[in-house]
């Protein structure tokens, strides 16, 4: 087996162990961001420092995924204005329309309407404070969304 086939074929002896996705966002505005992410999402601080150059937070989001979007998938939106790194941190919540409407209320700019989607849920896009794209959504139903979504949502 070569090295290309392990990577795309990864077999359990050769399985990276991964343990922990760690996104980092540079955040000129400090004191909006800590604002934001920590206190209004209520992420909680693992840990952190801050020097004479500079400080660094890391922030628990409990469960940590990683979604592969093709680019031509039809998904009614851009990640960004304008054009960045094609990136977006998705929140799971169990109420998006509350979280959504704090998220503003802390300066986040909704890009669209909570909606229900094709993998039935609800879901909202919006822009952070320090124009990071995100989305807010709420599953319809159980964890595989096998259910319909409710229209009086």
């Amino acid at each position: 087996m070569t090295d290309a086939d392990a990577i795309e074929n990864p077999t359990p002896d050769n399985t990276p162990q991964v343990s922990q996705l760690r996104v980092v966002i540079e955040a000129p505005d400090w004191e909006a961001a800590v604002r934001f992410y920590r206190d209004t999402l209520g992420l909680e601080q693992l840990q952190g420092y801050r020097n004479k150059k500079g400080a660094q937070l890391v922030l628990d989001v409990g469960r940590a995924t990683i979604e592969l979007v093709h680019p031509d998938l039809d998904d009614d939106g851009a990640l960004s204005d304008p054009p960045a790194p094609k990136l977006r941190l998705v929140f799971q919540s169990e109420d998006a329309r509350s979280t959504i409407a704090t998220l503003e209320a802390a300066g986040a700019e909704r890009v669209d309407i909570p909606e229900p989607t094709a993998d039935h849920a609800i879901s909202a896009r919006m822009l952070a404070p320090d124009k990071m794209p995100i989305s807010v959504f709420q599953p319809l139903s159980g964890p595989d969304f096998a259910e319909p979504p409710r229209h009086d949502v």
